[in-house]
């Protein structure tokens, strides 16, 4: 049986859905009958924008702390009632199937006490890329500086292709 894990994003199918079949999740909590959380599909951008940026405040405080779902739920109902009034919903654990697309508000990387955890799998949703890029600025950074210097390195080679070219059309 598939748990999701506290406080991260996860792209599902529902196969018990009754309005959505595909929840992007953010979850509260998981165990063997139910999963709750925030379905961001039923938010608009300018929310989704906001929930992210409300995870990426309290990823700093909450990421070093054990997280239990009614600890989330609430500090969401008190900052943020309208997007869990709009959003939260539950799901059947055993009829949910995804990947994590984003880690929220828990940094894991490798194992956590003594048990693997998920690997972040791309989703080009722009809440998610949005999320991702700001809880990891970071590693955009270097992924946009090498991105620049691959770049500069072929034009560079271009340029001297074009001279090389240059010089032979001279010489013929």
């Amino acid at each position: 049986m598939e748990f999701f894990q506290v406080g991260s994003v996860y792209t599902t199918n529902y196969y018990n859905f009754k309005n959505d079949p595909n929840p992007l999740l953010f979850v509260f909590d998981s165990d063997v009958k139910y999963t709750y959380g925030i379905n961001l599909n039923y938010l608009d951008n300018r929310e989704q924008k906001r929930m992210a940026e409300f995870i990426m405040k309290y990823s700093v405080i909450l990421g070093t702390l054990a997280m239990t779902g009614t600890l989330l739920y609430n500090l969401f109902l008190r900052e943020t009632p309208d997007l869990v009034d709009k959003a939260y919903r539950n799901y059947f654990t055993q009829y949910l199937r995804g990947y994590m697309v984003s880690k929220g508000l828990k940094e894991r990387e490798g194992v956590v006490d003594g048990i693997p955890q998920e690997v972040v799998r791309e989703f080009r949703h722009p809440a998610i890329v949005y999320l991702n890029r700001i809880l990891q600025p970071d590693a955009y950074s270097q992924e946009k500086a090498q991105l620049e210097e691959h770049n500069e390195r072929l034009e560079d080679s271009v340029h001297q292709k074009t001279l090389r070219e240059g010089i032979y059309t001279k010489i013929l």
